[in-house]
Order: structure tokens, then C-alpha cells, then sequence
């Protein structure tokens, strides 16, 4: 069971990554400021830079620390001094005990694996008084939702208040895509075991992330879309980050070398009967979501997702620049023409990494054919470039080099 605890707590980690939104980056390459172009040989990494909020001796949070309610505490922590317990953690060396202007964290373990741990967040309102947010998460065998809490703090004192959002429901995480081939007793389990799970975002400032989360793990969980809370001075600004669907052999729950399917609710499919080609539509928006490619068996071979409400696993949308893909992989990444040879502007150029293949049109490539296959030499390519596709399949080129 503390497989399952691993695991959602590995997926609510890396889901940080995607609290800005699930935008394309607006990173430009710094060693290549006069052009909008680069080499291949020349591409160096660049480290993501992630903003520390600011540390203050003189800051409300100890004070808001000392006056909170000790009953909505877990119960192992009710006779904790929080300011003290959080300074001696700290002293240790780990700087996540510390107590900032805005946000405190403490954690509590017993036994093998009783965990709980509490965080407190504060967003300065227009008026100059703070919304202060508490949560508490924990458990044995995962890791859930345990209570959470909103105060007002003004003019040195803290009064509760209402929570600010209104609970997601299960809905609002999981599209037909997403649940496709899902059993339904699995579905129904999620449903009433599970319950939304609000963590600070670290990586956008004045954000709150909220996930489904649930015990009973199932593959399904990960391919949901987690909601952002963003503080505008007064409330809450609510919107949706892409849905965590792109995998290696799947796009949520439709996976290479099974049947595609006939009917997803939301959605329309159109199949030709002459080709081996299916175009799955947003029925309420009209926007093209993928194109499905199969062979002589009806299976799925290549799937190839074109809609920016959906990214890779580690949060990489269709939209993204190719700058960064190429520093989400340094040194490991090559580039293919999925069609082989010609000349043609409109088509895919196909640049792998770890992260995954992703579409980028010719137009924005310069590049020398190596072999007689579909395998070259990427000489130079433009910098923000968008990648119009994220490609889902086995196939691999025949290449007869590796590209670093």
C-alpha cells in the first residue's frame, strides 16, 4: 500500500510544473539574442529558474501561527508550539520548514507510515488584510485531503471565514477520453472514495492547484486536468490546465494497437471508409482534438493529438516552443521527417526527446539528409517555433546516428 502513497504523491509533485497555466513558455534562448534561430550543435541547456519567495523576520505569519485554532490541527500535532517545531526543522537544513511571509509547512509521521502534514498560505487582499489558507493531508496507506480551512487576518487578528471555492466534483477532472475502457465500478469507487486535493502552487505566484485525488489508485487518475486558483486581490480566479493525457503508447484511455473508438460523449468521431483515418472532434467547440491513424486491422497505430488542452506527461502542451522541449532534454533529442523526403512546407517534422514526439511544421527547419530513410541532420531550426502536434506511436525511424 505505500506503492499507492508513492505514486499520488509522485503525481501531485510533478504536477507543479504545470501552475502556469499550460501555456507555451515565453523562454528565449539567452546565448541567442540577435536571432530567433539555432543551431543544432550550438543548443546548451538552460536551467529553470524558479522564483524563492522572499524570507522576512517581520512578517504576520508567526503571529497567524500562534492564533490558530489548535482544534482544526491533526490530532498528533494538537500539542505542537507551531513556531517552534517549524524553527527547529528548520535549523536542521531543510529549508522547506521555514517560516515565510506567505506560506508555512509541517509535517508529522508515526510508525511506518502514518503521515500527516499541514500548510498555511496567505494572499494579501486590495484592502491591505490577508486571506489565509490552511490544509492538512495525510493518511496510511495515501495520501487524501484531510481538512481545510479559511481565515481573515486583520489588524493582528485571526477570524474564520468561508472557504473561498466552491468544491470541484469529479466531473470537472475527467473527460470521455480520459475514462475510456475504464471499468465502471472503478469510476463509481473514484467518485465517492475520492475528493479534491488543494495544494499551493510553488511555481506561479498567488495560485492555489486542486487534483482529484483518491486511495484506491487507478491508472485513469493520472489523466485528469487539475484546476488553478489564481488570486486577483479581491478573489479567485478559476481555470483549467491541460489534461495529462499524452503517454507514450496512449492518449488517455485510448491506447496503440487497440480498436479506436466508435462513440465518446463530448465528442464526435469521424471515421473515412477509405482510409485508415479517424478525426476526433470537440462536439461543443468544433476544434479538431486528434487524428487516429490505423491499419489493415483496425488497430491504432499513430495517434497524433493536435489541441493544447492536452499535454504529455510532464506537462509539455501542443503549443509549447521547441526551445523548451530541447532544455527539457539536453543533450538527448534527434529529429525525423515522418513522410520522408520532399520539399513541402505544411508538413511534420517530428523532434523526439524524453519527453516525447512532437509535430513541428517544415517550414520552420533546415536540414541534411544523412540516410535513405527518413533520418537527418537538423542544421538549424527557429527557436520559438510551436510545436503543432504531440505524435503518439511505436514507430521508429531507421536512423543511422544518434543526435546530441
Amino acid at each position: 500500500m505505500k506503492k499507492t502513497f508513492l505514486i499520488i504523491t509522485a503525481i501531485a509533485t510533478t504536477m507543479v510544473v504545470a501552475c502556469g497555466g499550460g501555456s507555451t513558455s515565453q523562454q528565449t534562448n539567452n546565448a541567442n539574442t540577435d536571432t530567433d534561430t539555432v543551431n543544432q550543435s550550438d543548443v546548451q541547456p538552460t536551467p529553470q529558474e524558479v522564483q524563492q519567495p522572499s524570507v522576512s523576520d517581520n512578517c504576520d505569519m508567526e503571529d497567524i501561527l500562534k492564533q490558530f485554532p489548535k482544534k482544526y490541527l491533526p490530532e498528533e500535532m494538537r500539542n505542537f508550539d507551531l513556531v517552534l517545531e517549524m524553527k527547529k526543522r528548520a535549523e536542521g537544513g531543510d529549508d522547506s520548514y521555514e517560516i515565510q511571509c506567505d506560506r508555512a509547512f509541517l509535517d508529522h509521521s508515526e510508525g511506518e507510515c502514518d503521515y500527516t502534514d499541514i500548510m498555511f498560505h496567505s494572499f494579501k487582499k486590495n484592502d491591505g488584510s490577508l486571506l489565509v489558507l490552511y490544509t492538512s493531508s495525510g493518511g496510511c496507506d495515501c495520501s487524501v485531503m484531510l481538512n481545510h480551512k479559511a481565515f481573515n487576518y486583520s489588524s493582528g487578528k485571526l477570524t474564520e471565514t468561508a472557504w473561498p471555492f466552491e468544491e470541484p466534483n469529479f466531473e470537472e477532472f475527467f473527460n470521455s477520453i480520459s475514462l475510456y475502457g475504464v471499468q465502471a465500478n472503478h469510476i463509481k469507487e473514484s467518485k465517492s472514495d475520492g475528493k479534491p486535493f488543494y495544494q499551493i502552487c510553488t511555481e506561479k505566484e498567488n495560485a492555489i492547484r486542486c487534483n482529484w485525488s483518491v486511495c484506491d489508485y487507478f491508472d485513469f487518475i493520472e489523466y485528469q486536468r487539475p484546476i488553478l486558483y489564481t488570486w486577483n486581490g479581491s478573489s479567485f480566479d478559476k481555470s483549467y490546465l491541460p489534461f495529462r493525457m499524452c503517454g507514450e503508447k496512449n492518449f488517455g484511455g485510448i491506447k496503440l494497437g487497440d480498436n479506436y473508438p466508435n462513440n465518446l460523449d463530448g465528442f464526435k468521431i469521424t471515421a473515412k471508409e477509405d482510409e485508415y483515418n479517424v478525426k476526433i472532434t470537440d462536439a461543443k467547440t468544433g476544434n479538431l482534438v486528434a487524428e487516429i491513424e490505423t491499419n489493415q486491422f483496425n488497430k491504432v497505430f499513430k495517434i497524433t493529438v493536435l489541441s493544447p488542452d492536452y499535454c504529455t506527461e510532464d506537462f509539455i502542451p501542443v503549443g509549447t516552443q521547441i526551445n523548451d522541449i530541447i532544455t527539457r532534454s539536453p543533450n538527448k533529442h534527434r529529429a525525423f521527417d515522418w513522410d520522408g523526403g520532399g520539399d513541402e512546407t505544411h508538413r511534420l517534422i517530428v523532434v523526439e526527446t524524453y519527453s516525447g514526439k512532437f509535430g513541428v511544421e517544415r517550414q520552420y527547419f533546415e536540414f541534411e539528409h544523412i540516410d535513405n530513410d527518413c533520418g537527418f541532420d537538423p542544421v538549424k531550426y527557429t527557436l520559438s517555433a510551436p510545436v503543432k502536434a504531440i505524435v503518439i506511436t511505436d514507430y521508429k525511424c531507421d536512423l543511422s546516428a544518434e543526435y546530441d
